[in-house]
């Protein structure tokens, strides 16, 4: 560099330059990853939604997209965070539903957003398990009587732990699908009778590793908001309970977008 000492020039021309940013670009309404996939992006990233629009009354929030797959669907994820497996612990509570664990989701998201989501998408799906030592989600000596549950985002108490589909209002577990729960001995009408368990924690095992898992596709009724657990109350006793991120895609034609 030469040094001239203090002499100086002007610059010659406007100080200043403006004009119309991204022309001929339209503007994406993100309501779900699913925009964003149909308008040709294909890589992954962390963006805003908002399902019901601008004009809507939910408010927007964060979500994971997941648009790199070779398939047409843009996935909306949304992960809880005050969860890592094996879960949440729970212990010292007999009464059905008596420990409430409430989940948590990314950047504060609520259940009413989070539903406002599933809503809109054509699927949705949220895994969970529920790992057991000698606690049941039944009662063992009243398989009819339920001990732990989930509640969906209204509040509401739903039965069962992860079974198909099919069998949604049905107070069972998944492995009650394929017949792999085993048997437990229960009264029924004073008399001690072994019937094929409905969840494998209902057998009341006082050994490790027992658990009931799967994934919840009924996206009328997620996210999963809440735990109850109960059948914890005895010193052998104690649970722990793991929920999944909350994973939405495509469009349902019935949403009216």
């Amino acid at each position: 560099m030469t040094a001239y000492g203090d002499l100086t020039i002007d610059c010659v021309g406007s100080n200043s330059e403006s004009g119309e940013c991204n022309a001929g670009v339209e503007c994406i309404a993100v309501r779900s990853c699913q925009d964003l996939k149909n308008s040709g992006f294909d890589y992954d990233m962390t963006t805003t939604i908002d399902p019901d629009g601008p004009s809507g009354p939910i408010k927007p929030f964060s979500v994971f997209c997941r648009l790199s797959g070779s398939d047409a669907f843009g996935y909306s994820i949304v992960n809880t965070t005050n969860m890592s497996l094996p879960g949440i612990y729970a212990h010292g509570s007999e009464p059905g539903g008596s420990i409430h664990i409430h989940i948590d989701y990314q950047g504060g998201a609520t259940a009413q957003q989070l539903n406002s989501l599933a809503q809109l998408s054509l699927n949705c799906s949220q895994f969970v398990r529920y790992t057991c030592h000698d606690a049941g989600i039944h009662y063992q000596n009243n398989v009819y009587l339920q001990a732990t549950w989930w509640v969906n985002y209204r509040w509401q108490q739903m039965l069962g732990w992860a079974q198909p589909y099919s069998l949604r209002y049905q107070s069972v577990c998944a492995c009650h699908a394929t017949g792999s729960c085993g048997t437990l001995t229960t009264n029924v009408e004073g008399v001690d009778t072994v019937v094929q368990a409905t969840c494998n924690c209902d057998r009341n095992e006082r050994v490790e590793n027992i658990f009931d898992e799967g994934t919840i596709y009924d996206k009328t009724n997620l996210p999963v908001n809440e735990v109850w657990v109960g059948d914890t109350g005895d010193a052998t006793e104690w649970s722990h309970t793991y929920v999944g991120p909350l994973v939405c895609w495509g469009f349902d034609p019935s949403a009216g977008r």
